[in-house]
C-alpha cells in the first residue's frame, strides 16, 4: 500500500476532533463559568484546525502524485499512534490548569508535527516535496496555535 500526505492529514484531522471532544467534555463536566468558557473557546480553535487541516487536504488531494516512503510512513504511523493514547483529559478543577493543560497539548502537537516533517527527510532533495512543504504550512500554523495561548501561562500548577 503506498501512502501520502493525505494519510498523515487524516490523521491530524483526528487529533484535531479529539482535542474538540476534550474541551467540550471540560466545558460541559465544569459549573465554573470561567472553565466553560475557556473550554469552548479551546474547543473552538481545535475545530478552525481541523477545518483548515480539510482545506489543505481538499487542495492537494486532487493533484496528488507523490508518494511517501514505506519506512519514513511507518515511523510516522507509530509516533502518531503514540500521540493519540495520550489524549486523555486530566483532573482539571481550574482556570490555570486547563490553560496549561491546552499549551501542552499544543506544544506537544507541534512536536508530533516537527517529528513527522523529519521522518519525511531521507534525502535533500526530499526537502522540494509535496509531503514537507505542507507540514512546513501546518508547523506554522500550529506554532500559531501555540502562541495564542502561551502568554495566559500563570504556573504550572
Amino acid at each position: 500500500m503506498s501512502y501520502t500526505i493525505i494519510d498523515i492529514i487524516n490523521n491530524l484531522i483526528y487529533i484535531e476532533e479529539k482535542g474538540f471532544e476534550m474541551f467540550k467534555k471540560i466545558s460541559q463536566s465544569t459549573e465554573d463559568i470561567r472553565m466553560k468558557v475557556l473550554a469552548d473557546t479551546f474547543a473552538k480553535q481545535e475545530q478552525k484546525h481541523k477545518r483548515y487541516y480539510e482545506d489543505i487536504k481538499n487542495n492537494i488531494e486532487e493533484n496528488l502524485q507523490e508518494y511517501i516512503d514505506f519506512y519514513a510512513y511507518d515511523k510516522i504511523s507509530s509516533k502518531i499512534q503514540q500521540f493519540k493514547s495520550k489524549l486523555v483529559i486530566p483532573n482539571i478543577d481550574n482556570v490555570n490548569k486547563l490553560i496549561n493543560f491546552a499549551v501542552e497539548l499544543e506544544e506537544d502537537n507541534l512536536a508530533l508535527l516537527l517529528d513527522v516533517k523529519g521522518q519525511l527527510v531521507r534525502r535533500e532533495s526530499d526537502t522540494n516535496t509535496l509531503a514537507y512543504n505542507t507540514m512546513l504550512t501546518i508547523i506554522e500554523e500550529e506554532k500559531k496555535h501555540v502562541e495564542l495561548f502561551t502568554p495566559y501561562i500563570k504556573n504550572k500548577n
